[in-house]
């Protein structure tokens, strides 16, 4: 994700003059020196990873079934998209000693990619750079960040895939291409089988923005580059339409 990000610092959002000079910002750098202090310093003062929602909370699969019996438990799973709880799973599977430390340095992960993406975003739709570095920083030490940043739940991570996605449809409207719409869709998709509230109404919608917003030449690729990515969720409505009780 961080990669990502970083590769998308080259987008012209307005002009191909502010892409060259973001080779090189020493806010964005300073953006990221006060993300890892102020988490040092958090640490100090108390702030601790709370891991205790996967044994309690109804949105996730039972741990047991997480590491025993994933499929099924997926296949049955009606109330909750299943992308989260497969995260859950694979990290369960593989540390099932140390997860809370592993869900803590996935959950770090995903606040460094959200303070590097909205100061991206910030900058590259016309802010001035130390107004950039300032919202980014309130945002970033911010009580409710902290909080969600040390809690097992999707929200934080949720968070971090949308600023993403925002970076990778604005690099689709600017320059078109399979790749980029590719990346954009599958985002959309995680998204999507992360919260229902991201449903597939949602995905068509930014399908038919682009698709008006692009040259006519483009239009095939993306409608291509989205298959994959439409192909994953709606098999997931439709695993969730066979397998439900109404349905036998």
């Amino acid at each position: 994700m961080v990669e990502s990000t970083m590769s998308i610092l080259a987008i012209p959002f307005r002009s191909t003059r502010l892409c060259s000079r973001a080779s090189f910002d020493p806010y964005l750098l300073l953006s990221v020196a006060c993300f890892i202090i102020s988490r040092i310093i958090f640490f100090i003062a108390g702030v601790r990873f709370d891991a205790l929602p996967i044994l309690i909370f109804w949105q996730f699969i039972d741990p047991m079934l997480l590491e025993t019996d994933l499929l099924e438990s997926l296949v049955f799973l009606h109330i909750q998209p299943p992308l989260f709880n497969l995260f859950l799973s694979m990290v369960l599977k593989a540390s099932p000693h140390a997860f809370p430390l592993v869900f803590h340095a996935f959950y770090l992960f995903c606040g460094l990619a959200i303070t590097l993406s909205l100061y991206i975003l910030i900058v590259r739709t016309g802010a001035p750079r130390p107004l950039g570095f300032a919202l980014t920083l309130a945002f970033t030490v911010s009580p409710s960040s902290i909080l969600y940043e040390n809690w097992l739940f999707y929200t934080y991570p949720l968070c971090a895939m949308l600023l993403l996605l925002v970076l990778l449809f604005l690099k689709t409207l600017n320059r078109p291409s399979f790749v980029s719409a590719f990346y954009l869709f599958l985002c959309a998709a995680a998204v999507a089988l992360t919260w229902s509230l991201f449903h597939l109404g949602w995905m068509v919608l930014l399908l038919a923005i682009l698709i008006l917003r692009v040259r006519v030449v483009t239009r095939k690729r993306i409608l291509l580059a989205s298959l994959v990515p439409f192909a994953l969720v709606i098999s997931v409505y439709a695993k969730t339409l066979s397998s439900s009780p109404a349905s036998g």
